[in-house]
């Protein structure tokens, strides 16, 4: 089916040159000085994705057989309250992994709050959240770590560990932000995209439906 639609009419030359000169003047004028490309309207929310963990440091844990990845200090360029860490990881049986984050102020560091506890086999190794953690900087409520004060950075520790050998193999982590004071405007609707069709192809379907 043929989606294209020829217009009615063509503009005549002078309305087209018109049109010519205005693109020419918008692209020579220089862009307004409260816009810049490298600092993106987070609109209160934020989100880092991390599938190589090549610059987290690795150390022994305190258990035996147990294993610590420990992320750099995170800039979240925006000031948050809130952050949620979603996963994905192959969990043979016997494994397990714990997932753990803290917030970096600019006149403290909190504690490592316990985000979940994931397992293969949870009547050997608990598949649980991790309840009263409750102090002076927040409190995790099921999955969410709740700040009394926002913070600029985070960081994230990574617990795994297993019976002899054999450890989880952390293949993506999630991490969602969000400064609870601020109500995002409604953004305005894609006209561009009205009336368009996009294809979904089942390629792509079985990709997402392995994640």
């Amino acid at each position: 089916m043929n989606l294209w639609r020829r217009p009615q009419s063509l503009p005549n030359f002078r309305t087209r040159w018109r049109w010519v000169a205005l693109l020419g003047l918008l692209l020579a004028l220089p862009p307004p000085m409260n816009v810049s490309a490298k600092e993106p309207d987070p609109r209160g929310v934020r989100f880092f994705a991390f599938d190589s963990f090549r610059k987290f440091k690795k150390e022994p844990g305190e258990e035996p057989g147990e294993s610590i990845l420990l992320s750099p200090e995170i800039s979240a360029r925006m000031p948050w309250d809130e952050l949620i860490v979603s996963w994905n990881a192959d969990a043979p049986p016997g494994t397990y992994l714990q997932i753990e984050a803290r917030a970096l102020m600019t006149n403290r560091v909190t504690k490592y709050y316990n985000l979940g506890r994931w397992s293969a086999d949870p009547g050997r190794h608990p598949r649980e959240s991790v309840l009263n953690q409750k102090d002076e900087d927040g409190d995790v409520k099921t999955d969410t770590l709740v700040l009394r004060q926002p913070a600029g950075r985070f960081q994230l520790r990574l617990t795994l560990g297993g019976d002899g050998k054999v450890k989880p193999r952390v293949k993506f982590v999630g991490v969602s932000l969000r400064d609870s004071s601020v109500t995002p405007t409604p953004l305005p609707a894609n006209r561009a995209a009205w009336g368009a069709t996009r294809h979904f192809f089942p390629s792509a379907m079985r990709r997402f439906s392995n994640t």
